[in-house]
């Protein structure tokens, strides 16, 4: 059994999907204050813009 310890990481918001719709949602959440973070399943950013 592999023994890992985890971290709570407090959020406001999490933003599923790195395309540009979730990009800018990323930014106006973060210039408004919250705490964010973003989670893409493909190995890049942009969706169907890259």
């Amino acid at each position: 059994m592999i023994n890992q310890k985890s971290a709570v990481i407090k959020l406001d918001a999490v933003v599923v999907g790195a395309g540009f719709s979730g990009l800018y949602m990323l930014y106006r959440l973060r210039e408004a204050g919250f705490s964010t973070r973003v989670f893409e399943a493909s190995s890049g950013v942009g969706g169907g813009l890259a």
